[in-house]
């Protein structure tokens, strides 16, 4: 299954609809290529002079059979390892709509930068999604509620 064919652009407003998961990202934001054919990412408008650019990854995930707190728990053990100073924020669970969906909410420490960053795994019509989101800013943070339009999201 690729992204490319999962993950479909419209260009009003920047809004991605891939068969019920609709993601809304905000204006301006360009695509990145990506080699990996289950990726989509875009990014903010940056200049080149931001320390970091903020971001958008999807992902889908071919086995969709995994357990979803079992998959969170297992990132979060792995970014325990990789990552300097994680603080996870918030880490919830919900289903809305016929999507079943886990979330953390984080942020790090990265090459003296803190970055901060949503984890999204939500499994709609025997798809599996990983949606991340990471920012620079905490007042830029985005609200992963409104990106993935669920109301189930705290």
């Amino acid at each position: 299954m690729e992204a490319e064919k999962d993950v479909n652009i419209r260009n009003s407003n920047k809004k991605i609809d891939s068969n019920g998961l609709k993601l809304n990202l905000p204006i301006g934001w360009k695509n990145v290529p990506m080699n990996d054919s289950n990726v989509k990412a875009f990014k903010a408008n940056c200049t080149g002079s931001e320390m970091f650019c903020d971001n958008i990854v999807i992902r889908i995930i071919p086995n969709n059979d995994i357990k979803l707190d079992q998959l969170l728990d297992d990132y979060v053990s792995e970014m325990n390892n990789n990552f300097q100073k994680l603080n996870i924020d918030y880490k919830g669970k919900c289903s809305n709509n016929n999507q079943d969906i886990v979330y953390i909410k984080y942020n790090f420490n990265e090459q003296n930068i803190t970055i901060f960053s949503t984890m999204t795994f939500v499994r709609k019509n025997n798809r599996l999604f990983q949606v991340n989101t990471s920012s620079g800013s905490k007042n830029k943070s985005y609200d992963i509620k409104n990106i993935l339009n669920i109301s189930c999201i705290h």
